[in-house]
């Protein structure tokens, strides 16, 4: 699970695990603060536990996570009166029915969730994959779930399908007497109806699990589940039928479809329009019931279709003769697809899979064999995972808004629990993925099987879209809250940045609030994007005003609370900003938030002759090209690049940066002007003072590298249109038709060493120093495989006396990693951005002592780059002791 809590920092919650990393009091950490600039991580204290909870914003900024599962002991299982707890060995509490609260503060670090079990401001019942929207008094509705866990949420034979008991007539109001909970009520109760059968939920039963649920401009609320829609007035309970999902196929959980409302917009008059692409269809029978589909879900396809739906005019009023209409297809079928809003009006999926669902469990068809012979349960239930983003822009044709080309594909497999945000910088945060009951790392790479199996992952990727090394527009005056109706704001961008071309720049200029949502489950609760309208005036010495008008002042359209304010000049966003929706709105919710008298008509947009230059061709879909700038040229270049973030629960948290940049004319001359011949050796290139590359320890091993390929570092330096590679030679990424295939564990620990997720063995806390640099030291004599490097602790077992406090886990065994002062010489330049000329600047001092050898292959970024005005790409990778990390999910 995953959200942003403030401007710079992003929140991670984990469903409760064997996680390597302890608090001070012996339990595995499951909430952590990520520090959005240095990738610092920080353990959170929490009691109950949050797995497969549902999140929401309100309006006085605070987060809610409600909902999650009973006290959980190792795999998963559940201890007898696990309703209560805390129980060993995991010390947590059942947090079904707890509602957690991140109240927003002036300094990150003093975040803390209000996580109580006993708590009198808990929901009315207990719920596990429950829907939630966010409504205009700030407060929020919660429907439906499952009480305690399963596949789909419901009995075979579905004699109940209301509480899924097997008494087919079950006591009316007593919500957790079976596996599903039909109820719906509204947090916090106070002036609102009392917790109620939603008939939407037992018609629905079994496929309901995670409803998709979004405000409508009347104030209903759009809910889709299993393959029917409705129209719900949630006050009153009452449910108005929509057409039913085209051909039957299932968008919600476990078949996942990627979800998203299209961007409301002055164009289109912030109208509603629900779109929906992949999920699954199958039949009532296949898809079973608590325990586990009924066909083998590995051979069963995803859907490819993508279908959007416009159920209300931006009045409030009802579309005449609504319906569902097809968009098009996906490049591939994709279920665990997710849609991220971004500050250019597009939307971006990522994360997936082509075969199977969400879910895990064990069946026939998931437990294979090892190459010795040995039983290995996969659990997960999805095969073929989608590493290929696809973009959406609504603003094309209807034929060409599904856009796949050209982009770099991540190399991580993002199955069950994978997340995505959008984060401040207009990149998106792409974490999880974990098909099994409990931590599993030890998943053989192979099998004697054609299915793969896929680890627990402990990744963070960041995609970066095509705008995200252009030079950012700096704007003054961004307001802290922004109000419903009344008076337009100004905000100004300096003629340092809008050039010769000030007039072409100002009239392709928009203005966004994105809320970026609760994500969990390849959902993002409460995600939504709204341009505001603008004007501008081009002043004589060249700097731009923009006139902004407010809110629109319907509260239904976009709720009361934090969202981020993005100005999206030529395509380039501002670094975002974040605002307050609404006015200030202290206090307890729900609460009256005050709406302003219409906007009324901006003023026109005034141009100056004096900045009157055009835009060249290259620059009118992206970037600024104002004639005292050097512009960029070429095509999009789609990569990867890798790096490891530290102080997560097996010690380091892992950054996987998709890159998109733009490549300068004369590239080579700037690529050996920085020290990096080409014709030079590896070694040659990397002794050089200045060099940006590899790490002087990186061995050039091709031991982690496919069969089929051989490693050529002079190819590491600069990657090329439609390239991509991760960590510049892993093995699990090299051709698009292998990376379907592709492992889906970073690293593997190798059974002889650790715990697996049945194991009871509690794990130790790392004893690396923070400010010591691990050295090129090998294994057997051995050079360190090329492969990810990720670090943790091992278990106090019979190998605890033949292995050091710190192992080096990697593909293909494990080697040791003793420890150097922080003194230590010969460590690799880190790149940072230099804020005066948007251009990058070497130093080989301060953080750069503290990575680790994990950069094999030069993942340091090389050649030449165009720096956003601040970067997250300054590799500040250093060991923290203090900082306990989780996998998001």
């Amino acid at each position: 699970m995953l959200g942003l809590a403030d401007d710079n920092t992003a929140f991670i919650l984990d469903k409760v695990e064997n996680n390597r990393h302890r608090t001070n009091t012996g339990k595995p950490v499951w909430s952590t603060l990520v520090n959005l600039t240095s990738f610092d991580v920080k353990g959170l204290d929490a009691s109950t536990n949050p797995f497969c909870a549902a999140g929401a914003t309100l309006a006085n900024g605070s987060y809610i996570v409600v909902g999650g599962n009973k006290a959980v002991s190792y795999g998963g299982a559940t201890p007898k009166n696990g309703d209560t707890g805390p129980y060993a060995p995991y010390q947590t509490k059942d947090g079904r029915r707890v509602v957690r609260i991140l109240e927003p503060q002036e300094n990150s670090g003093d975040l803390q969730w209000n996580d109580n079990y006993d708590s009198p401001n808990n929901m009315d019942s207990e719920r596990w994959y429950p829907g939630i929207e966010g409504l205009a008094d700030g407060s929020v509705v919660i429907i439906g779930g499952a009480t305690s866990g399963g596949y789909i949420n419901r009995n075979t034979p579905n004699v109940d399908p209301a509480y899924a008991t097997s008494n087919p007539n079950p006591v009316e109001g007593k919500w957790a007497q079976g596996g599903a909970n039909p109820s719906f009520e509204f947090w916090p109760p106070t002036g609102k109806p009392k917790p109620a059968v939603s008939k939407f939920m037992v018609n629905t039963s079994g496929l309901n699990m995670f409803p998709h649920m979004y405000l409508m401009p009347s104030g209903k609320i759009f809910m889709q589940a299993n393959y029917s829609t409705i129209m719900w007035d949630a006050l009153n309970n009452k449910e108005e039928y929509l057409p039913d999902m085209p051909g039957q196929l299932i968008r919600v959980y476990p078949a996942s479809a990627a979800t998203a409302m299209l961007p409301l917009t002055p164009a289109n008059k912030y109208t509603p329009t629900i779109l929906f692409c992949g999920g699954s269809y199958a039949t009532d029978k296949q898809w079973g019931n608590y325990t586990a589909p009924n066909v083998n879900m590995y051979e069963h396809p995803a859907s490819a279709e993508c279908h959007s739906i416009t159920p209300e005019n931006h009045d409030g009023s009802p579309v005449a003769d609504v319906n569902y209409k097809h968009e098009g297809n996906l490049p591939e079928g994709r279920s665990m697809g997710q849609f991220i809003h971004l500050p250019d009006g597009t939307m971006v999926i990522v994360n997936g899979a082509e075969k199977g669902t969400a879910g895990y469990g064990n069946t026939t068809w998931n437990m294979v064999k090892d190459t010795n012979n040995q039983e290995v349960r996969l659990e997960g239930f999805a095969q073929n995972p989608t590493y290929r983003p696809v973009l959406y822009d609504p603003t094309k044709p209807e034929d060409k808004r599904i856009v796949y080309e050209g982009f770099g594909n991540s190399t991580v497999a993002r199955l069950y629990h994978s997340s995505a945000i959008l984060i401040p910088d207009g990149s998106v945060l792409v974490a999880g993925s974990n098909p099994h009951q409990d931590v599993a790392i030890d998943i053989p790479q192979k099998l004697n099987s054609k299915y793969q199996g896929y680890n627990t992952t402990y990744i963070l990727e960041q995609w970066y879209p095509r705008y995200y090394f252009e030079e950012r527009p700096p704007v003054n005056g961004i307001p802290q809250y922004i109000k419903y109706g009344g008076d337009p704001f100004n905000v100004s961008v300096p003629a340092s940045f809008m050039g010769k071309s000030a007039n072409a720049l100002a009239n392709a200029t928009q203005a966004f609030v994105i809320r970026t949502g609760f994500s969990t489950h390849a959902m993002n609760f409460g995600q939504r994007s709204l341009q505001l309208d603008l004007s501008y005036e081009v002043h004589d010495n060249g700097d731009v005003t923009f006139i902004i008008n407010p809110m629109p002042t319907n509260q239904n359209i976009f709720v009361a609370g934090p969202a981020l304010f993005f100005l999206t000049v030529n395509g380039v966003p501002s670094m975002g900003k974040m605002v307050r929706i609404g006015g200030e709105n202290k206090g307890l919710v729900p609460m009256k938030i005050e709406s302003g008298p219409e906007p009324k008509p901006l003023p026109a947009k005034v141009n100056n002759p004096k900045f009157d230059a055009k835009l060249s061709q290259s620059a009118t879909s992206l970037g600024n090209n104002s004639g005292d700038k050097g512009s960029l040229s070429g095509g999009a270049i789609a990569g990867i690049v890798v790096g490891i973030v530290a102080g997560v629960i097996l010690a380091l948290l892992a950054l996987l940066l998709f890159l998109r940049f733009r490549r300068r004319s004369g590239a080579d001359n700037k690529y050996a002007a920085l020290g990096n011949n080409r014709s030079a050796t590896p070694a040659q290139r990397y002794s050089q003072p200045g060099a940006v590359g590899a790490m002087p320890w990186a061995s050039t091993t091709t031991d982690s590298l496919r069969p089929d390929q051989t490693f050529d570092e002079s190819h590491m330096g600069m990657m090329h249109p439609n390239e991509s590679h991760a960590s510049f030679g892993d093995h699990r990424m090299s051709a698009e038709p292998y990376s379907k295939n592709a492992f889906g564990s970073y690293a593997t620990l190798p059974p002889s060493h650790g715990p697996g997720y049945t194991d009871s063995v509690p794990m130790n806390d790392l004893a690396t120093d923070a400010g010591h640099a691990p050295s090129a030291m090998t294994d057997g004599g051995h050079a360190p495989s090329m492969a990810h490097t990720m670090y943790t602790a091992h278990s106090p077992s019979s190998h605890a006396a033949d292995l050091p406090p710190t192992t080096q886990v990697m593909n293909r065994g494990v080697s040791t990693v003793p420890h150097e002062p922080s003194t230590a010489t010969g460590l690799g330049p880190v790149l940072y951005a230099s804020p005066s000329q948007g251009q990058r600047s070497l130093a080989g001092a301060g953080h750069a002592a503290q990575l680790p050898p994990s950069h094999s292959h030069g993942s340091h970024l090389t050649g030449p780059r165009e720096m956003p005005m601040r970067s997250n790409l300054q590799q500040h990778l250093h060991l923290n002791q203090s900082a306990g990390g989780v996998r998001p999910h």
